[in-house]
């Protein structure tokens, strides 16, 4: 039977899905061979199709690689591209059919006798076959846009013998075809039925902080799996704040997770260039691995954003002379950012570091800060970091105004938007491994094992310091009084008798310079018997002090120095080990480095303090050639092993400068021969030993404390025990030690840190331990998405990424506002989205940190199926997500919802 209006053959646009329905319209049984089927196609003929049988044969090139999975793709990308309004119903509407038994589907790659090839159908004729009488021949897919928008030509068959041949070569076809029911129906009832809370979060975690090996650039050592997810988490703070803010604890390779951060970005054409400001020994460092991102890129130190004489330094010119160009494309990195800690600032005026980090931002520039202890004093350290990155969007009752980003206590870091925290603990918990020993390692470049230290001992050296004396009586004497410049300034209630200021923290510090060497007390007493022997500092009675220091200075040098000769057990006890010894000043270090080469004549002992940045960088080769990357464990000597044979350095005294940044991991023994001020400083320090290192081993941490400390002539008064109980109670870390500190109370904290070191006097940390002493140290813990992607097992995160996108839960709502989590692909990226009840969105639309965190506080709960009506569902969901295409000015087909978590 003919339909009217019908030709028997088409050519053009619009035509095949009239001669379809034409062909198939009283067939009860509907035989279709095509190379491609998606709802779309369903959809224009499912009236015609409810009650009928269906059997549906999808043609394959022969051998083509996951043909099925290629199959489900295609159908499902229809579905995905929002052209298809009524998605759910068809999609409810087919896999009824397929429950039912009335769609029977099928693929087909191989060849029988005769002329009706599988691949011959892929690339030409596709068939509508309608029972025995009639056979619809055309170049029309089973689609939408092969039915109803491309431009096809067909011809209807009706010669019976033809059709019985086209019937008959179909069946056989699709008798020996594989059978894709049963996967189909699979699939969408994973699409249609509810899924979990956790699911959806866990899908959101995988594809914001994935990272495809795909994307891997070249050049650079293949990332640790724990180092992915933050590289993906700081692109996208860059991306979306044009800002990041990286806390990772020492040893996990911030500048390696910095570099192919930089990389991608230029990969991706978002930065061109990039500007490093660092410390001044780790400028070579940062040039060598933005060569192996190869990217452009400039080097300069801290010192250098702090100076604007350009006659006399060069670089601060050339610093200047870069932060004034357009920096759209630029990225800025600042190594070590607590150097920035300390604005420095006045209602007047704003440091020149701050001023000048500013300039850029207003340029355009892209900030990178990196450090692992972000503040020393309080929070206000932390905010002054903040505040170099570009101003966020603050959202007020009737306007929108920028501001800094800022937070109210360290332990919030790491959920601000802009910022990532990685401390050791999830790294060592969550990503390490554990060999045939039992012991644990991490798998780095090229499946190199890297080993944590198994335990640090805890070593300390209490000694008499002969110069208890001398410092009681510069103290007792009264003559430290400092001259006040107007008589407000020597106190408003002092003692008519007693002239000048008192200044405490230059009598704590006083007390630090005559517990660290017979060297440096000399030269503290030479400075304090010279009028203007301080370029600041004056005293009230200079000629009374000179005489009493000159005086002091006769009995130092009959005084026998304890200290030294403890160190020269200890140096000779590890006879044949690598040394770090730190110093905190430079007489002290250098009269130490004298002082062994003198008595060890076979050991080669250097020191760090004032020598040239390449100097420095050589003496680090040398003393630390493995942990420097100059010579390979694995891979034995090369020309570098005979120069550090000839050259090697056995004991290293550092300064300050070299407890941030460096590799030291060579020695298992550090000595902190000066007690540092706060436990901060201890922390870096021990940072230098604690990085992973090729085999297992134990360290060992001596920490020399003066009995000074515990002499109760020398306490400074009770006001500082009190604010040291008080902030005790506030911050608590590992063995009560304090880590804030009001500014100017330096004294105090070296006080109770030099108290607890001697509590424990000889305690053993097991590798967690000793994480967890240098983590509560900083008060920050591991960004929350981060710790739980970390904790997900393998398993189930291959099981998430195999759901289907597209797939949604339910839940009731813990938050009033909040109607609907969506996880949105576009293009190369993805974003997370909240809306409320008015298909509103409620964040920015890039903000991903906030949804987040939405997301994670109900993923717990369960499903809620009551008056589940998905076709609402997903209406609800396309116009929430028209809401986001505003905003982004983007076209529907442009995006996709990977999945969805609805609120009741």
């Amino acid at each position: 039977m003919e339909v009217k209006g019908v030709e028997r053959r088409f050519f053009g646009s619009g035509l095949a899905a009239d001669a379809v329905r034409s062909c198939l319209v009283e067939a009860r049984v509907v035989r279709i061979a095509t190379a491609y089927f998606e709802p779309g196609g369903w959809a224009l003929i499912a009236d015609l199709l409810e009650n009928k049988e269906v059997r549906l044969l999808i043609g394959r090139e022969s051998g083509a690689a996951d043909k099925v999975e290629e199959l489900l793709r295609e159908f499902f990308a229809d579905i995905q591209s929002g052209l298809l309004p009524e998605n759910v119903q068809i999609l409810i509407k087919i896999l009824s059919a397929l429950r039912q038994g009335r769609l029977a589907l099928k693929m087909s790659s191989g060849r029988i006798t005769g002329t009706l090839d599988a691949r011959y159908l892929y690339h030409h004729a596709k068939l509508y076959i309608a029972d025995d009488s009639r056979a619809l021949v055309t170049s029309a897919n089973f689609t939408r846009s092969g039915l109803q928008f491309s431009r096809e030509a067909g011809y209807l068959v009706t010669t019976p013998a033809d059709v019985e041949y086209f019937v008959s070569a179909f069946d056989a076809f699709f008798g020996s075809a594989e059978i894709l029911t049963e996967i189909l129906i699979e699939a969408l009832e994973q699409l249609l039925e509810l899924r979990s809370a956790a699911e959806v979060y866990a899908r959101a975690l995988l594809e914001i902080y994935g990272m495809p090996d795909g994307e891997l650039p070249s050049g650079l050592p293949a990332p640790a799996a724990y180092q992915k997810p933050i590289i993906s988490r700081v692109m996208r703070s860059l991306s979306d704040h044009r800002g990041a803010f990286l806390i990772a604890s020492t040893g996990l390779g911030k500048t390696v997770i910095a570099a192919h951060v930089v990389s991608l970005l230029r990969n991706r054409n978002e930065v061109q260039a990039v500007i490093v400001i660092s410390p001044a020994g780790l400028r070579d460092m940062w040039s060598q691995s933005m060569r192996a991102a190869r990217v452009s890129s400039r080097e300069f130190s801290y010192t250098i954003l702090s100076f604007d004489d350009w006659k006399k330094y060069r670089q601060a010119m050339l610093l200047e002379d870069e932060l004034k160009r357009d920096l759209s494309n630029v990225l800025l990195i600042l190594d070590e950012s607590h150097h920035m800690r300390n604005d420095e600032d006045s209602e007047r005026e704003v440091s020149l570091r701050h001023r000048r980090v500013g300039q850029a931002v207003a340029n355009g520039c892209r900030v990178l800060l990196l450090t692992a202890t972000p503040y020393s004093w309080g929070v206000q350290d932390i905010n002054n970091q903040l505040a170099l990155l570009p101003m966020t969007i603050r959202k007020g009752m009737f306007f929108e105004s920028e501001g800094n980003w800022q937070i109210n206590h360290p332990s919030e870091i790491s959920e601000l938007a802009p910022c990532t925290v990685l401390t050791a603990p999830t790294v060592v918990r969550h990503f390490s491994q554990i060999d045939a020993t039992g012991k644990r390692y991490v798998t780095f470049d090229n499946d190199k094992r890297r080993y944590f230290p198994d335990k640090i001992h805890l070593r300390t050296i209490l000694f008499a310091n002969a110069l208890n004396a001398i410092l009681k009586e510069l103290i007792t004497s009264g003559l430290l009084r400092r001259k006040a410049r107007s008589d407000y300034d020597s106190g408003l209630f002092a003692d008519a008798k007693i002239t000048g200021k008192r200044d405490y923290l230059y009598e704590a510090r006083l007390l630090h310079q005559l517990c660290s060497s017979h060297a440096m007390a000399r030269m503290t007493l030479q400075k304090i018997a010279k009028e203007g022997g301080y370029e600041k500092l004056r005293f009230e009675n200079q000629e009374a002090l000179t005489t009493l220091a000159e005086g002091l200075l006769r009995k130092l040098t009959k005084l026998d120095e304890e200290k030294a000769t403890r160190l020269f057990d200890l140096i000779a006890e590890h006879a044949g080990e690598k040394i770090v010894i730190f110093c905190i000043y430079q007489e002290t270090a250098t009269t130490l480095t004298e002082a062994i080469a003198k008595r060890f004549k076979t050991i080669q002992a250097r020191c760090t303090v004032a020598t040239r940045d390449e100097e420095l960088e050589m003496m680090l080769d040398y003393f630390a050639p493995v942990a420097n990357g100059r010579i390979s464990p694995e891979e034995g000597e090369n020309d570098f092993s005979e120069r550090i044979l000839e050259n090697r350095i056995d004991i290293l005294i550092a300064s300050e400068a070299i407890s941030e940044g460096y590799n030291l991991q060579d020695a298992r023994i550090l000595i902190n021969y000066d007690l540092p001020w706060s436990v901060l400083q201890l922390a870096q320090r021990m940072g230098r030993l604690m990085r992973p290192w090729h085999e297992p081993r134990e360290l060992i941490i001596y920490n020399f404390v003066a009995d000074t400390m515990f002499d109760k002539e020398l306490k400074h008064g009770d006001t500082w025990r009190q604010r040291l109980d008080q902030r005790s109670l506030e911050h608590q870390s590992f063995a009560s030690l304090p880590v804030m500190i009001p500014k100017g109370d330096e004294a105090v904290n070296l006080y109770a840190l030099s108290e607890a070191l001697r509590d424990f006097d000889a305690t053993d940390l097991n590798l967690d331990e000793a994480l967890e002493f240098i983590d509560r140290a900083t008060q920050v813990e591991t960004s929350t998405v981060l710790d739980d992607l970390a904790r997900m097992d393998s398993d189930y995160a291959a099981k998430v990424r195999r759901l289907r996108s597209g797939f949604r839960s339910r839940v009731v709502r813990q938050k009033d506002e909040v109607a609907l989590f969506l996880l949105i692909a576009r293009r190369s990226s993805v974003f997370a989205a909240v809306f409320n009840n008015d298909s509103t969105l409620l964040t920015a639309p890039s903000e991903i940190s906030r949804p987040l965190e939405i997301l994670r506080e109900h993923k717990d709960l369960p499903v809620h199926t009551e008056e589940f009506d998905p076709v609402m569902l997903d209406q609800f969901a396309e116009k929430c997500l028209k809401s986001w295409l505003t905003e982004f000015a983007e076209e529907r087909q442009n995006v996709s919802i990977v999945c969805a978590l609805h609120f009741t």
